[in-house]
């Protein structure tokens, strides 16, 4: 049906959490039944490529989407791929996080760097809903 869903157990010096994680995996074909995944969510990391400027726009349309069905969840943007080159444009980016009000971390699958930081900030952070 295009989503994964994980269960990820968190423990760090903030706290413990249990999530239900659901990977949409970029998918647009099944838009129904992935608006139904995020309502009710509490929050979501919204990545794009660091490699590929037009994942940038995905990651915006993403957000928007999440913003109508589940207006109170909390945004982190995600730099995926942040051992790579940055080919995003680094003001588009600052654009981005200013329209979301919220923060952005540098991820790294390869290396693993920020990956459990990511997580931890998304169910942790401070401020209103909708930062982090």
């Amino acid at each position: 049906i295009g989503a994964g869903i994980h269960r990820k157990d968190l423990q760090c010096s903030y706290g413990r959490a249990t999530l239900t994680v659901w990977d949409v995996e970029g998918q647009g074909a099944l838009s129904e039944l992935v608006d139904r995944y995020m309502e009710g969510s509490h929050g979501a990391l919204v990545l794009f490529d660091v490699t590929r400027p037009a994942t940038l726009d995905g990651a915006r349309r993403w957000a928007a989407r999440l913003r109508r069905v589940a207006p109170g969840s909390r945004i982190l943007v995600l730099a995926h791929k942040s051992d790579l080159a940055f080919a995003v444009d680094r003001g588009s980016v600052q654009c981005l996080l200013r329209d979301l009000g919220g923060a952005l971390v540098h991820t790294s699958a390869r290396s693993g760097d920020n990956v459990e930081t990511a997580f931890e900030r998304l169910v942790f952070g401070e401020g209103r809903p909708g930062t982090v």
